[in-house]
């Protein structure tokens, strides 16, 4: 009965340290234009085939042909998102954007938490499609696929 007790609160344990029961959808991209080579993962997190979470990860270097547009690459990306940086991320989303100007060499990330995102925001962010209420999990790997992403 002892183990039976221990093997109980094992498995409570490793469910609640595994998110209870959420999983995720890892798919990457790398793509290179203009000289400036971008990596990008996106993490869909889900649980009973419902989005939770979004993450986005880009990391963006510029070969040497680049480096003199470097400027302007992340000056048009400071712009696009530097209200929300500045004056706190809106609820459910989180962005980030640091930038190594010496080495060209930017990390760009943005997290929605679907639980308190407003749908106003994933339409502003154009992540309504990735996470369309009625989509399974499949369908999101398949379009994301499509889209040139692989997943796990």
């Amino acid at each position: 009965m002892k183990g039976l007790k221990t093997l109980i609160i094992l498995v409570i344990g490793l469910f609640c340290l595994t998110g209870c029961g959420e999983k995720k959808l890892v798919c990457t991209s790398t793509e290179d234009e203009d000289g400036i080579r971008m990596d990008q993962e996106i993490t869909v997190t889900y649980k009973e085939d419902q989005v939770t979470n979004v993450k986005l990860n880009l990391d963006a270097t510029a070969t040497e042909e680049a480096q003199e547009y470097w400027a302007i690459f992340t000056s048009v990306m400071e712009a696009q998102f530097n209200d929300t940086i500045e004056n706190g991320n809106e609820e459910g989303v989180k962005i980030n954007m640091d930038t190594d100007d010496d080495n060209y060499r930017m990390n760009f990330s943005m997290e929605f938490d679907l639980i308190k995102v407003s749908n106003e925001v994933m339409e502003e962010y154009s992540i309504e499609e990735i996470v369309d209420s009625n989509a399974t999990i499949e369908e999101i790997k398949a379009n994301m696929e499509a889209d040139g992403y692989t997943c796990n």
